[in-house]
């Protein structure tokens, strides 16, 4: 972590927040999960998620500048513009809710073919579909306004705001489809439900910026605006290609393979979002600061953010990992019971490998993208996406849900480190042993005694007791480990975190 005296406060308050929204969601999610897929049956379920990966297409529209509201407020605000953030933001907004309007009318005019194409069932699941696609639509511009509040609020550093809305907006959907589910009712009035949730929390998300919103402001100088359009769009290309890359296997799944296997995969699918939401713990809180840093001219002092934030993303996400991976087999039979333990186990444990390399690109493409050179990501998607299409389709016929999992893992694993490397030497000045040595090398230490620990006893965890005990042992033998090997400084800095909170 940042040693530094100011940043490194921001830091952990940032990863403490964040920390606090994901523990709700994912106690929401392990509590409410079952619930949710056997009420409405492996087919019901590919629906209800269906709502979030249509909307995660449609947000596609906005062109990139999701990417450009967290800059340009971090970049701004760094600058000390508030007449330019004002400006900005309010552009950015009405333009979210003209585009949004529009993705609302094609996914009415669609949603026809959208059944036809890539729901492949029958029943009531088939039945209620026009209806949960037509309420999905009318979501979609609620949907993309609080996308925009999110986005602010992040590039402003108000974190406990911008946690606090994202983690609402899982908790209260699967609370809030628990609960219809428990009074009887099923996929229309659940649908209807992703509406309200997403409408309130858009007027609540945009309450904390109303007065950066209605501030005097300027419109953008000529060279300002040329270069914003030019990064949005550049963005834009990375948004398209990372939709794809997040929401392709789905489509493949399900238009090669039964709807059900698509029922299955989306389980691992989903606990790895909720990894990387970990492994973003860090990233996410810093980017904003690099962004910041690089307004400022602060070339050194963002080499050492950079550094230490990859370390301690490092220490976060590698317990969680090892955990997973070694015990996949016993926690998803007692979640959700034997079944999908059989077809999510190894999917599950790809995917994992899949989200520790991918993870391990995520501060060098803030470090780009705050250079304002987003361009190098998308020679990264591209490889991606190349190897993708390929794997997808010579192993998902041959292997099914694990086959799409390990096409995953294939493409990270293959394009990945050429991405972090380019990017080391291009901004950084960094070569692989100095960025090992100081960034890698304590978190791999310490992982390599919880994976000694876990393959010796993860048999034993077949009940809830034991299985949370063994993660409990084997997470505080790994931070403990993880501790002794920190350098004074950055011990001395959580130390006195850890007194401020006690």
């Amino acid at each position: 972590m940042p040693t530094d005296a100011r940043l490194a406060p921001r830091v952990l308050h940032g990863v403490e927040l964040h920390f606090l929204g994901q523990f709700a969601v994912i106690a929401a999610n392990l509590l409410l999960t079952p619930v949710i897929v056997h009420g409405l049956g492996t087919d019901g379920y590919a629906l209800y998620t269906f709502m979030w990966t249509l909307c995660g297409y449609l947000i596609v529209l906005n062109t990139g500048t999701s990417t450009t509201i967290q800059r340009y407020g971090a970049y701004f605000q760094g600058k000390n513009d508030p007449a330019a953030l004002a400006g900005i933001f309010r552009r950015l907004l009405t333009y979210h809710i003209v585009v949004a309007v529009f993705g609302t009318f094609l996914l009415l005019l669609g949603s026809e073919a959208i059944i036809r194409g890539v729901l492949h069932t029958q029943g009531p699941v088939l039945d209620a579909a026009p209806r949960v696609l037509f309420c999905v639509a009318l979501a979609v511009p609620f949907y993309f306004v609080l996308q925009f509040a999110l986005n602010a609020l992040y590039s402003l550093q108000r974190f406990a705001a911008y946690n606090t809305f994202l983690a609402a907006q899982t908790v209260l959907m699967a609370a809030g489809t628990a609960g219809l589910l428990y009074l009887g009712q099923g996929l229309p009035e659940i649908a209807a439900l992703f509406i309200v949730v997403n409408a309130a929390l858009a007027f609540a998300a945009l309450a904390p910026l109303r007065g950066v919103l209605f501030a005097d402001g300027r419109a953008p100088r000529d060279h300002e605006k040329r270069e914003i359009v030019a990064f949005s769009l550049k963005n834009f290309v990375n948004m398209l290609l990372w939709t794809f890359l997040f929401q392709g296997d789905r489509l493949f799944i399900g238009s090669m393979l039964p709807l059900s296997q698509l029922g299955y995969y989306i389980i691992p699918s989903s606990l790895m979002q909720k990894f990387n939401m970990f492994s973003g713990a860090v990233t996410a809180t810093t980017f904003p600061m690099i962004a910041e840093l690089h307004g400022r001219g602060e070339e050194e002092r963002l080499r050492h953010l950079y550094l230490k934030a990859s370390e301690l993303s490092l220490f976060i996400l590698l317990p969680l990992t090892i955990l997973a991976f070694v015990i996949a087999p016993q926690f998803l039979t007692l979640w959700l019971g034997a079944e999908f333990s059989q077809w999510g186990t190894w999917p599950m444990r790809l995917l994992l490998l899949a989200n520790l390399a991918y993870s391990g690109a995520f501060l060098p493409t803030n470090v780009a993208t705050s250079k304002g050179r987003p361009e190098m990501t998308t020679w990264l998607q591209l490889g991606k996406v190349g190897v993708l299409l390929v794997s997808w389709l010579l192993l998902i016929p041959r292997y099914g849900i694990s086959g799409a999992a390990g096409g995953t893992l294939l493409s990270e694993a293959l394009c990945a480190p050429f991405f972090v490397g380019h990017v080391h030497r291009r901004f950084l000045g960094l070569d692989w042993g100095t960025f090992f040595a100081q960034s890698c090398a304590r978190p791999a230490i310490a992982g390599a005694c919880l994976l000694a620990l876990g393959l010796s006893v993860h048999a034993q965890a077949a009940t809830w007791p034991r299985l949370i005990f063994a993660g409990a042992a084997g997470g505080s033998l790994y931070f403990l480990v993880a501790f002794l090997l920190l350098d004074r400084d950055t011990k001395a800095v959580l130390l006195d975190w850890l007194k401020r909170k006690i």
